[in-house]
């Protein structure tokens, strides 16, 4: 009973989240990620980080697309660390130990780290917080170039598709030729990307009677909310 609530409250969450306007959750999601570009301080970045990660989760339902991410950044944040702990000038964490682990070190590897998570985690959840559909009805809206925007946008999720199935394609061909295949195996790969982006091209051309996707025009209090807290997210982390 107890696990049935919840999943009850999460979908009640979830729909909530839905019906909130989508300029809303663009300008809350912008201002995250420029509040991360101008943020100074290990503790705003911590929390930023947190609570973008709480609601990746909402969004996903799931854990998953977090945790390869983790897996993904510390590849590049182990490194960083290392060389700020050992390369960085100041006083010595233990002194005659011949480490040359200093406490300015520490301080820049976490500072460095933690602002990369914030960056990482809030362009993530910019992404995300509108579905593909809200996007290319959003950014169809953008005077001139809208317009002429919108069908190189319906190519976008057939041709991701198609790329990776030909990228796996490839590869399995001439996986057993070794390392002297690959140029020969690029050549192929775009040669057959851009015959299909051909192919897609004609069919949207073809079924595109110029019309434009429709926008949500119910704007409400929470949108309103979410556009305020978005644009003073920025502030707030100048000012941390």
């Amino acid at each position: 009973m107890v696990s049935d609530r919840l999943s009850a409250n999460r979908r009640s969450i979830r729909s909530s989240y839905v019906t909130i306007h989508p300029l809303g959750r663009l300008f809350f999601g912008m201002g995250g990620f420029a509040a991360a570009l101008v943020a100074h301080g290990v503790v705003f970045a911590a929390t930023g980080t947190g609570l973008s990660l709480i609601l990746l989760r909402m969004v996903n339902r799931s854990w998953t697309p977090v945790f390869r991410a983790v897996r993904l950044l510390l590849w590049l944040i182990l490194p960083i660390c290392l060389l700020h702990l050992l390369l960085t000038p100041g006083a010595l964490i233990w002194p005659g130990s011949g480490l040359p682990l200093t406490w300015e070190g520490v301080d820049r590897a976490v500072w460095l780290s933690t602002r990369l998570f914030f960056l990482f985690f809030s362009a993530m959840l910019l992404s995300r917080l509108l579905s593909l559909e809200e996007w290319q009805a959003q950014l169809c809206r953008i005077p001139v170039v809208g317009c002429r925007l919108y069908p190189y946008l319906q190519l976008f999720q057939p041709m991701q598709k198609i790329t990776a199935e030909l990228a796996r394609k490839h590869w399995r061909e001439s996986r057993s030729r070794g390392i002297t295949s690959m140029p020969e195996m690029i050549v192929c790969l775009l040669e057959d990307v851009l015959r299909s982006g051909h192919d897609q091209a004609k069919l949207v051309w073809e079924g595109w009677k110029g019309e434009l996707p429709s926008c949500d025009l119910k704007f409400d209090g929470r949108a309103l909310a979410l556009m305020v807290l978005g644009i003073s997210l920025p502030f707030g982390a100048w000012v941390a």
